[in-house]
């Protein structure tokens, strides 16, 4: 969201060599033009659905393409649009559209707005006068809170959309002289280039095969830890079916994306958490990927404990796949921890925070008397240990477990994180994970 604008512009022509388009709903891609490599959203663009269309078509047929690269300071390379001789391509909307949009996003919140402040106004001064107003103030203060969170994000485009404005602009302005020519170079387009580029895919599809790129090796369970063994699967990926909703059994549903695959004549699946904070796997039709799984085939598709992608080095460790248990197996020997020690922090603050906002309130409505001091400082040492005490509830598991675990006493479950951590080099579990991985 916080992100620094472009510093200049490119130019890039040229087919495209070689194109990975995600089977996320966010429509990142990563392309590769006359050697260069840039990443772009096709979601950002005008046609979304067809942008995605287009570039494929681009990329399968090695169309002369022009694409328009934002160039970022820490020497990052975004796609801005892409057009071709016979194919719209991708198609940004204009910045002066999306800023009137954002403000008048954010003029229909103001109403809103002001009614929830009157709201607040009129109950916070009938605070003291029962738990009703408490909780009309609380709703209200809650509600306010909401809106104006909204209208930050709001202005906060419509800042940055001014920030980029210049810059965006002259990138426009390229898209439409890039329009004109690529319609005059779609009448003397070369074949040639075209039959070089279908050659060339068809030696390097003809290599793939030849080559062998699926195996699979089983490591063997350890009986002493009562973990089962795993099965590393290493090959290509067909084209991953997303889906996106809620998951679990019994304790809980969660929003999960759920990317589905055979590989090695196995049907897997890998379980990512949806929702801010939490990242979003890159896969690619295509992509040489390692993937970790327990070695005993099920009649269902295979929950994957991790993968990485040989294409740019990630490793996603499926851990929020694992949060609720599910399908009969209350013992947890067949499934990962279900956060890490970076989750259980996050937590952990979260949760602080929480508490420290309720117990101030809880204080400011019940505990304060301005006419009694005395009084005020008792009410007050009294729910700074009601904090204290939620406080140690949230932290004191977490730091138990913790030392369980470091002591050599972890359960199944912690034991078979410590196997798949190993097998992917990652080093301890407790420990911060390196850069190239994610917990997803």
């Amino acid at each position: 969201m916080f992100q620094p604008p472009p510093v200049a512009i490119e130019q890039l022509e040229g087919p495209i060599e070689r194109l990975r388009l995600t089977a996320a709903a966010d429509g990142r891609f990563v392309a590769w033009i006359a050697g260069q490599q840039v990443h772009g959203r096709t979601r950002d663009a005008f046609n979304a659905p067809f942008a995605w269309q287009a570039l494929q078509r681009m990329a399968l047929n090695a169309l002369p393409a022009r694409v328009g690269v934002l160039v970022y300071a820490d020497g990052r390379r975004e796609a801005h649009w892409a057009v071709a001789a016979g194919s719209a391509g991708l198609i940004p909307m204009p910045t002066e559209l999306e800023r009137k949009l954002a403000l008048a996003q954010a003029m229909r919140w103001l109403p809103v707005l002001a009614l929830w402040s009157i709201w607040s106004g009129v109950a916070l001064p009938q605070a003291h006068a029962g738990l009703g107003w408490m909780l009309l103030l609380l709703i209200a203060l809650g509600g306010t809170a909401g809106i104006a969170a909204t209208l930050a994000t709001q202005a906060w485009t419509w800042l940055q959309n001014r920030r980029r404005r210049p810059i965006m602009a002259a990138s426009e302005h390229h898209l439409v002289h890039a329009i004109g020519a690529m319609r005059k170079q779609h009448r003397v387009w070369s074949r040639r280039l075209r039959t070089a580029a279908l050659r060339r895919a068809a030696r390097d599809a003809s290599r793939a095969q030849t080559q062998g790129d699926d195996w699979t090796q089983t490591l063997a369970g350890d009986n002493a830890a009562c973990t089962v063994a795993l099965q590393r699967l290493h090959g290509r990926l067909p084209m991953p079916w997303s889906s996106q909703g809620l998951h679990g059994e019994g304790s809980g549903m969660l929003l999960m994306d759920d990317y589905r695959f055979a590989l090695c004549g196995r049907y897997l699946s890998l379980r990512a958490l949806h929702g801010p904070g939490y990242p979003t796997p890159f896969l690619a039709m295509g992509d040489r990927v390692e993937v970790l799984v327990p070695a005993q085939e099920r009649a269902e598709a295979d929950s994957v404990y991790a993968l990485r992608n040989l294409e740019d080095g990630r490793i996603y460790i499926a851990h929020g796949g694992f949060r609720l248990l599910a399908g009969g197996d209350p013992a947890g020997e067949h499934a990962l921890t279900g956060f890490t020690a970076r989750s259980y922090r996050l937590r952990g603050a979260g949760g602080a925070a929480i508490a420290l906002i309720a117990t101030t309130l809880c204080y400011f409505v019940f505990g304060f008397d301005p006419d009694e001091a005395g009084r005020s400082l008792e009410r007050a040492g009294f729910f700074a240990a009601v904090f204290a005490a939620m406080i140690a509830a949230i932290a004191l598991p977490y730091a138990w477990s913790r030392r369980r675990w470091r002591r050599g006493r972890a359960n199944a479950r912690e034991r078979l994180t410590e196997r798949v951590y190993a097998a992917l080099d990652l080093g301890s579990p407790l420990a911060p994970l390196p850069a190239h991985a994610r917990d997803v």
